[in-house]
């Protein structure tokens, strides 16, 4: 025999044997509600607190039927997802953690049922908490196009879906067996289905190796033929104008609850998966009659399986693994230690623990042991009293005496009260320390125009003047004193009084003798050569405010000017403007010197007037009002008298004039002063400084003049109005 062919057979025989399978699962929802481990607590917060969710491990541990609980003991195959953070409820897609989804796990051979156990942790920094285990067995049959849907539920629940798929070239209910499609020496064939040699046609045998006769293409059956044709009978099972043509008994799937179809010749077999039996695997197998449950679990028969409800305590398919509930999530409580026991556990509690599982002692609650208003807060295994203001000690049953720190000011009086203390003021201080001043000063005690003055517990009233008493409310009797000089007649007023003076006499207390011929409240006259238009005018007002106001620090709104102007012709018939200037501070004229004193210094007609100007000095002669003086005395200023020799030879003309009236005023009068007052209606002041007057009738039109003979060049004047007697003292510059 060809050693060849040996080796061939041998190798086709070792892979028949070593016929391999792929399990694949696809996991698609996990759901941990409330996101807690195995001992009831959130995987990330203490008791019923949650912190985060859960930070999820699960290892998916493929085993036999028979296999323990143990996720470490995987007969095919083992798989963990690692940490999939911050999820209660995870649906997978592609990737389940580090896995990518599905994932698969090899096989040697198919048993055509195993266990899947589930096991799941919450993954911390220091040892990962232990959240649930699930286990189940499954049965799945071989498919390409066919997978199985499945839930594994405990506390939690995971559901996935399975598929076991065989090698290329295996086929069967275990992938066992081998079929290769060939056509060479060996055999002609294909492979069907189930893995059953289809022999080409003009062959036939197990290994469709032998060619056929005449009547080759009848493949299952017998051949009748004639000269020209053939038919084909076939046998049972086969079909077709050649008899090549296996009828597949499975095709209709008649096999049950996961059983596998073998298919026959003119028959087929149901392999049943585990827990089912029957022609068609329809009948369900009772496992509990020959199952026993240890330690108190009770067996429930499943379709196809069955499972032991175990007793609290108690594990594993058949209840016998004892749980140590002293490893699985330390089910005692903080401070107090756990003895595992078989199907329980003890628990030692430290002092403020009680309960089956060392529970902590909510003093607070059971008999609240602080007193007043204080706060309890339950710590583990004791409490701690926050008290309320006022109180202090462990448990705040101790007054707190506030007056100790003398809290109340003003001099006022602390009295301790229970939990507080109360400040009794003094009179005109309020508020909780005696601190805040009443402002006595808001009801307005003072009377009429007085201030008043709020001090720290009282007030006072700061009269205005005429006023006295504690409230100002006395007007005082200034004419008491007889404030009024020279017989003056005092009249009480509000706040004041007023002086009646007699004739003669004037001020606020008749004190000034009055002195009716000299007021010196002229208005200051200016000759402009030339015609002199408004806005010249305008800026001569301006200009002269603000003098006044810069002179003087009075405001510019507290002063009037009184600015008018007469035009007529000097004695060359050249045209002239007469300006009269009078200034007002609050209705009370300036002084005619100190407003020439002005024009003089502050070169005020330089700055305004763009012509040729002259002060003028002029003397009252109506009883302070100016008449109409037309020819009056004319003193150029230096600017003026410079700028003309008009005004030279008149200044020379007016010195020898004035020489000669010195000469003969010093003859006639050695004692007489410069200045005298001569009483007359209308008179005339000659070259030679005689005066002419009219007899005096002695009624009040007379006039008075008071002339000068210092720098006077020309004079004649016509006074108007009614003017009092005259006075033979020499008078004084009112505004000295």
């Amino acid at each position: 025999m060809n050693p060849w062919r040996v080796l061939l057979v041998l190798i086709s025989v070792l892979k028949v044997v070593s016929g391999t399978a792929n399990i694949k699962i696809r996991l698609l929802r996990y759901v941990n509600p409330g996101g807690n481990g195995n001992n009831g607590h959130p995987c990330d917060g203490r008791w019923i607190f949650n912190g985060s969710p859960c930070d999820h491990k699960i290892i998916l541990c493929m085993d036999s039927v028979s296999g323990s609980s143990s996720t470490n003991r995987c007969a095919f195959g083992r798989a963990d997802t690692g940490e999939i953070s911050n999820a209660d409820t995870i649906t997978f897609h592609r990737r389940a953690g580090r896995l990518p989804n599905p994932f698969t796990f090899r096989v040697a051979s198919w048993p055509g049922s195993a266990k899947i156990k589930v096991r799941v942790f919450d993954v911390d920094d220091n040892n990962d908490d232990f959240v649930d285990y699930m286990q189940k067995i499954f049965t799945v049959v071989p498919s390409t196009s066919r997978t199985t849907r499945l839930v594994v539920k405990q506390r939690t629940t995971l559901s996935m879906d399975i598929s076991v798929l065989c090698d290329p070239n295996y086929f069967g209910p275990q992938c066992s067996l081998f079929c290769r499609p060939r056509n060479d020496w060996m055999g002609h064939y294909t492979c069907g289905g189930t893995g059953a040699k289809v022999c080409y046609q003009g062959w036939k045998e197990r290994n469709c190796n032998r060619r056929i006769d005449v009547c080759a293409p009848c493949q299952h059956g017998s051949c009748d033929q004639t000269a020209t044709a053939y038919n084909c009978v076939c046998e049972a099972g086969f079909t077709g104008t050649n008899c090549h043509i296996d009828i597949d008994e499975c095709a209709p799937e008649p096999c049950q609850n996961g059983g596998q179809c073998s298919n026959f010749i003119g028959h087929y077999l149901c392999l049943c998966s585990v827990g089912w039996n029957g022609p068609d695997c329809g009948d369900d197998v009772n496992e509990c009659q020959q199952v026993s449950c240890r330690n108190g679990g009770t067996c429930v028969n499943t379709p196809g399986a069955y499972r032991c409800e175990c007793d609290e305590g108690w594990e594993g398919t058949h209840c016998d693994v004892d749980v140590n509930e002293c490893n699985r999530g330390h089910p005692c409580n903080t401070n107090a230690s756990c003895i595992n026991v078989p199907g329980t556990f003890e628990c030692v509690c430290s002092e403020g623990l009680s309960g089956g599982t060392c529970e902590d002692i909510n003093e607070c609650v059971e008999d609240n042991p602080c007193f007043g208003n204080s706060t309890c807060i339950n710590e583990h295994g004791s409490f701690q009293c926050f008290c309320s203001e006022g109180w202090t000690g462990d448990l705040c049953d101790v007054d707190v005496n506030e007056c100790e720190a003398n809290p109340c000011l003003s001099n006022s009086t602390c009295t301790n009260l229970d939990g507080s203390f109360v400040c009794v003021c003094p009179v005109g201080m309020t508020g909780m320390y005696c601190d805040v001043d009443i402002d006595e000063c808001a009801a307005v005690p003072c009377v009429g125009k007085a201030t008043c003055v709020n001090q720290e517990g009282s007030f006072a009233c700061s009269c205005a003047e005429g006023f006295a008493g504690s409230l100002c409310e006395t007007d005082i009797d200034e004419c008491a004193s007889s404030p009024c000089a020279n017989n003056g007649t005092c009249a009480d007023e509000i706040g004041g009084f007023n002086c009646e003076c007699q004739s003669g006499w004037t001020g606020e207390t008749c004190e000034e003798e009055r002195d009716e011929c000299e007021d010196n409240t002229d208005p200051v006259m200016v000759n402009v050569h030339g015609n002199l238009d408004t806005t010249a005018l305008e800026t001569l007002n301006d200009t002269l405010l603000n003098v006044l106001t810069n002179m003087f620090m009075i405001a510019r709104e507290d002063i009037r000017l009184s600015v008018t102007s007469e035009d007529w012709a000097d004695n060359e018939n050249e045209p002239m403007t007469t300006v009269f200037v009078s200034a007002y501070v609050q209705e009370s004229q300036i002084c005619r010197d100190e407003l020439t004193n002005i024009f003089s210094t502050e070169n005020i007609l330089e700055k305004a007037l763009a012509l040729t100007a002259s002060i003028v000095y002029q003397k009252s002669i109506s009883d302070g009002k100016v008449g109409n003086l037309h020819g009056t005395a004319i003193i150029d200023t230096k600017e003026s008298w410079l700028m003309s020799r008009w005004y030279v030879l008149a200044v020379i003309a007016g010195v020898f004039i004035a020489l000669v009236a010195i000469s003969i005023v010093i003859f006639k009068h050695k004692r007489r002063p410069k200045t005298k007052v001569i009483a007359g209606r209308n008179g005339s002041l000659h070259q030679n400084g005689s005066l002419t007057m009219p007899e005096d009738t002695g009624d009040e039109t007379s006039a008075i003049a008071t002339l000068s003979f210092d720098n006077v060049l020309y004079t004649t004047f016509q006074p108007q109005g009614p003017t009092p007697r005259p006075d033979n003292s020499d008078n004084e510059n009112v505004c000295s």
